[in-house]
């Protein structure tokens, strides 16, 4: 059976920050909520 690995939310940020760093852009997400469902969408699919 395949084992999932999940990313964490604080974990994507960090990384979102840091590749808006790298690539000039302005920090922060648009809509938390949106990033939330996306999260959950790829959790509740392999379930």
């Amino acid at each position: 059976m395949r084992q999932w690995r999940w990313i964490d939310k604080q974990l994507l940020l960090m990384l979102h920050d840091e590749s808006l760093t790298l690539h000039c852009g302005a920090s922060g997400i648009r809509d938390e909520g949106l990033l939330d469902s996306a999260l959950s969408r790829a959790i509740n699919l392999a379930h």
